[in-house]
């Protein structure tokens, strides 16, 4: 019963109940390595009272050289701390992908070549 965040899948649709398909979710892997950094930078903060300001103090594993994310970002900031990685989307183009010391996940612009 932990993780609540972690939870469930919604997806809406106009088709007939039953019917529709489900489309996973193609910002998967970047959402879950970014819950990975959350969930141990608020270990750490539990540990420390203040966040990690590298990856390598989180022990957290980046992601493979086969994966579609790139290296990550971490930066504390005045509230808290925020994670970065950008995700290959199928289209080839990178999106952004950001965390925050609330849980929050947010896709950012797109990232420019």
């Amino acid at each position: 019963m932990h993780r609540p965040d972690r939870w469930g899948v919604l997806q809406f649709s106009t088709a007939e109940p039953g019917k529709a398909e489900l489309r996973p979710d193609r910002a998967q892997p970047a959402r879950d390595f970014l819950h990975r950094v959350y969930y141990r930078e608020r270990e750490l903060f539990k540990e420390r009272k203040a966040y990690a300001p590298r990856f390598d103090d989180l022990s957290v594993s980046p992601p493979a050289a086969d994966s579609p994310l790139s290296e990550p970002t971490l930066a504390v900031t005045p509230t808290g701390f925020e994670a970065t990685v950008d995700l290959k989307m199928p289209d080839g183009k990178p999106q952004r992908w950001r965390i925050d010391h609330e849980a929050r996940v947010r896709p950012d612009r797109p990232v420019k070549e």
